[in-house]
């Protein structure tokens, strides 16, 4: 029996380019449906949102696997964007990754809309369903590799403050 996976949505801004947007791939293979803003998402969803001051942990387990995660595929590098986003819905930031795609490979932070669901699907525990996604990508299995140590923190963490000390720990670790 195949693991079902929690309700993904996207909302896709299209400033992306279409051969290399994950989320366009992911649609194309059903394993997450595009959402036209967020006013169609159901509000008890989960908003990764990378503005937001609570950080994804294992006690959103429950209304992820119920509500589903959201992503708004857009890009980052626009402020103005940045800040229509900052108070959405139940909004959530990921802690610490490194990209593994190869636009952005080991820069951190900066994740494609299915590494940014594989973290949070590693977050909750869900590590077999974050494989599903990234096995689609020939780069996929990188984002395990250069995470590794990271992940393995992250799944002892019980909470949202677990979670923060041990992002400070790595970003500590960097400098």
């Amino acid at each position: 029996m195949i693991d079902e996976l929690p309700p993904l949505y996207v909302w896709h801004l299209h400033e992306c380019d279409p051969r290399k947007c994950t989320s366009i791939k992911l649609k194309k293979y059903g394993l997450i449906e595009f959402i036209p803003s967020l006013k169609y998402a159901n509000k008890s969803s989960i908003v990764l949102n990378p503005l937001s001051n609570k950080v994804l942990s294992a006690l959103d387990k429950p209304t992820v696997e119920r509500w589903g995660l959201i992503v708004i595929d857009c890009s980052w590098k626009d402020t103005a964007v940045l800040d229509k986003f900052k108070n959405i819905g139940m909004g959530r930031r990921l802690p610490l990754f490194f990209a593994a795609n190869p636009t952005n490979y080991a820069k951190p932070y900066v994740l494609s809309s299915v590494e940014a669901f594989a973290a949070a699907l590693i977050i909750i525990g869900r590590l077999n369903l974050a494989a599903r996604l990234l096995s689609l990508f020939k780069w996929g299995e990188t984002f395990f590799s250069l995470n590794k140590l990271l992940i393995d923190s992250y799944l002892k963490a019980k909470d949202e403050s677990e979670i923060k000390i041990i992002e400070e720990e790595f970003l500590c670790g960097l400098k």
